[in-house]
């Protein structure tokens, strides 16, 4: 700056059609920084010869004037047209940052946090006339575990019954028999799940014998009704991870089912 500011005084000095001199190009120098003449000088005679001869051209004065006015120029739009790049640069982190959080705000939960277990001594208001378990029995109860199973995955009262899957009887129950029901969630979506139940008789010899394995389809709700989301479902064991593969193809069965006017 202090070099321009030498042009600029120099150039004023022609205005007045005066030569500059080698006693003024010393004075201006040491005027504005340089040290001239003196101990710590660091400019020589045939230097300031040439500077001398530089100042004393018009043109040359306004050519090196004029290109440090280029260059402080454009060193300013540079300066411009970075500016809008660190601000896109800037929205960008924020963005990947809201999507990450709103991906962490939904409640996971555990296939043990929801299972349930019930058991049933049958007597004779559950048999039909042929002295067995009444199917409608065991269809209620069905209903009744995956309703339970599905409250506590939810965290909430508000479930209901979408699709119930294969109601076959394996095994016949009588009366005096204990029946065990275990229901657990093998499969979540957003707002709906997957709840099996797997009903065994449990005889006096100690071993369980299944009776029916049922697959309820359970979907949660709102205050007006509307289904409303509900916590994922973190899978742990590799019986956890076989169990949700082939719920998946389930659903994918109910889709087409579905699609094709069941």
């Amino acid at each position: 700056m202090a070099k321009m500011r030498i042009f600029e005084i120099a150039r004023s000095i022609q205005a007045k059609n005066k030569e500059i001199k080698s006693g003024d190009l010393v004075r201006l120098l040491n005027e504005n920084g340089f040290d001239v003449k003196g101990a710590n000088s660091n400019i020589e005679d045939k230097e300031i010869a040439f500077l001398l001869q530089t100042f004393n051209d018009p043109k040359k004065v306004e050519k090196i004037l004029a290109s440090h006015n280029t260059e402080e120029v454009k060193e300013e739009k540079e300066s411009e047209k970075k500016e809008p790049v660190k601000e896109q640069k800037t929205a960008e982190p924020v963005k990947e940052k809201t999507e990450e959080t709103a991906k962490k705000t939904r409640m996971m939960k555990n296939v043990e946090d929801s299972k349930t277990e019930q058991v049933h001594l049958i007597m004779h208001q559950h048999l039909n006339a042929g002295g067995r378990l009444f199917g409608g029995m065991l269809m209620q109860w069905v209903d009744e575990v995956s309703g339970v199973v599905a409250m506590r995955h939810c965290g909430t009262y508000r479930v209901t019954t979408a699709a119930v899957d294969n109601l076959q009887f394996k095994e016949p129950v009588y009366e005096g028999e204990i029946l065990v029901m275990i229901g657990y969630v093998t499969y979540v979506g957003n707002t709906s799940m997957e709840v099996e139940i797997d009903s065994y008789v449990e005889r006096g010899d100690g071993m369980r014998y299944l009776v029916n394995r049922a697959f309820s389809v359970m979907v949660a709700v709102d205050e007006k009704e509307r289904p409303t989301q509900i916590p994922g479902l973190i899978i742990r064991t590799e019986a956890e991870r076989g169990r949700h593969e082939a719920a998946v193809l389930r659903r994918d069965m109910r889709k087409e089912r579905r699609n094709a006017g069941f």
